[in-house]
């Protein structure tokens, strides 16, 4: 098996979406693009549903306070060959898909060991 980067975007509706890769993820991060303010990580070996959550201040540190923290549930969830009928990929949970939102995303599978 060899590496594998694929970079690209969704719309949130609001519920978990399903990202088709082909193949599943040892690493994932998914960025707000609309807003630019909120980043989520997966690295292979953290729970499904899990993630690394960091919020950036925005306007003029007004509104949010920059901050890393992990999140427990609704966050991204690697799938494999036996999961959602073989379709292989990853889910964003609810938190990462704010409706009518565009993020981005970029997922990484490492070569066998």
């Amino acid at each position: 098996m060899a590496s594998e980067t694929k970079v690209g975007t969704y719309t949130g509706t609001g519920a978990a979406v399903n990202i088709e890769l082909g193949w599943t993820p040892d690493y994932v991060k998914i960025v707000n693009l609309t807003d630019g303010d909120d980043a989520w990580e997966y690295f292979a070996g953290m729970t499904a549903g899990h993630a690394i959550y960091t919020r950036s201040v925005t306007d003029n540190a007004t509104t949010g306070n920059a901050s890393m923290s992990r999140i427990t549930s609704n966050g991204i969830t690697p799938r494999n060959p036996t999961d959602f009928s073989g379709n292989k990929g990853f889910t964003a949970g609810s938190a990462l898909s704010e409706n009518g939102k565009t993020f981005g995303f970029v997922a990484v599978r490492n070569a066998e060991y």
